[in-house]
């Protein structure tokens, strides 16, 4: 018996041919042909019927990539292309782009290239004059050898008794001119912050504050900027601006007096710490000593509370409406924002029921009535 199961002959043995003879009185290459014919079959079957379910699957995928506008795409190419149109498959839809050239950033200054970090440790500092004072110390001009050649830098020096809050604050003010790189931006070079006294590296930007250099050129008419330029300067200022707001920051005190001017006229956001003592008058100092820049800061950061001035902290928004005071500042060439009233005036009229407004600046440009 179980001799007889694996004989193949035994298998079909109760078959029989349509003549009538048994299959079993078969030659054996005769029952090998049938079986190889049997399984060839039903291996079609399988194959047939496995791709027509990917053929189905794959419809299903490829119209969830449909694009809608893609008919006169295709229709283009059909007939610049009857190759391509002529092949198998599903249609590829090419989409024409239109080329974009982006503005190239400018290159930082010379001086700037010149330095590397290894360059600016407090051993390479040759101090050369005090130009101010900030609430943190001295403000001090500087040059740092590089090789062969020498860079003027700025360096903000925190006093030795300085608290560790002091310190913090001392720091943190300038991270964004650190973390940043932007043509438009203060670039902070180093600090060194290993021992006492902090310092902190700045780029030397020679023409000074925007305030001070548009103010003294009213003195020379030929002097003063054609009004191109105080567009273009306009333009880099929101630059600045738009580069920290994308990175997350907000300027605490944006006007004219915290811009600073290279020597090819390229504006600069950023400060020494200086304006404080510089311009006085544009502050409105509180009972507790709170220096507020009433006539630039926006309506909705001031409140007054049992005649106590109470400032909140800097919004994007807030500096929008800085920017615009700054931008008429700019116009004006450093006319201090509603020059013909009082700080209480301007608390009064202007921030708190905001009636009081900046004239039009007068502009020979296109489109200045829209101002």
């Amino acid at each position: 018996m179980s001799s007889s199961f694996f004989n193949p002959s035994f298998a079909f043995s109760s078959h029989f041919d349509p003549d009538g003879a048994p299959l079993s009185e078969l030659s054996w290459p005769s029952s090998l042909a049938v079986v190889a014919v049997s399984f060839s079959g039903l291996f079609a079957v399988i194959v047939l019927m496995l791709a027509c379910l990917c053929c189905k699957k794959g419809g299903i995928g490829f119209k969830e990539f449909e694009n809608a506008e893609g008919d006169e795409y295709a229709a283009d190419l059909a007939q610049g292309s009857p190759a391509t149109a002529a092949q198998n498959g599903p249609d590829v839809y090419v989409l024409p782009l239109t080329e974009v050239s982006l503005p190239m950033a400018k290159q930082p200054g010379r001086s700037v290239q010149l330095l590397k970090s290894t360059d600016l440790g407090r051993h390479s500092l040759l101090y050369l004059k005090e130009i101010g004072h900030g609430w943190f110390g001295k403000v001090i001009l500087g040059e740092v050898n590089a090789g062969v050649r020498s860079a003027q830098v700025v360096v903000k020096e925190l006093q030795a008794s300085a608290s560790v809050q002091e310190q913090m604050q001392f720091l943190e003010e300038v991270q964004p001119y650190r973390a940043l790189k932007h043509s438009n931006l203060l670039q902070c070079l180093a600090q060194c912050a290993e021992v006492t006294p902090y310092l902190l590296v700045m780029e030397f930007c020679p023409l000074g504050d925007l305030k001070g250099y548009l103010r003294s050129c009213r003195v020379v008419e030929s002097m003063a900027p054609d009004p191109l330029t105080l567009q273009r300067m306009a333009c880099e200022v929101a630059c600045g601006v738009l580069h920290l707001h994308r990175n997350n920051y907000v300027h605490s005190d944006l006007a004219l007096r915290n811009c600073l001017l290279t020597a090819d006229l390229t504006v600069k956001v950023g400060d020494y710490g200086l304006a404080h003592c510089k311009y006085r008058e544009d502050y409105f100092v509180t009972a507790d000593q709170l220096w507020v820049p009433l006539r630039w800061i926006a309506p909705e950061l001031v409140d007054e509370v049992h005649s106590n001035l109470l400032v909140v902290d800097q919004t994007k928004s807030g500096n929008v409406w800085s920017l615009g005071v700054t931008i008429w500042e700019l116009f004006e060439l450093g006319t201090q924002p509603y020059p013909q009233h009082s700080d209480q005036q301007v608390l009064a009229y202007a921030v708190r029921e905001q009636q009081l407004k900046l004239p039009k600046p007068q502009l020979q440009l296109t489109l200045s009535d829209r101002w």
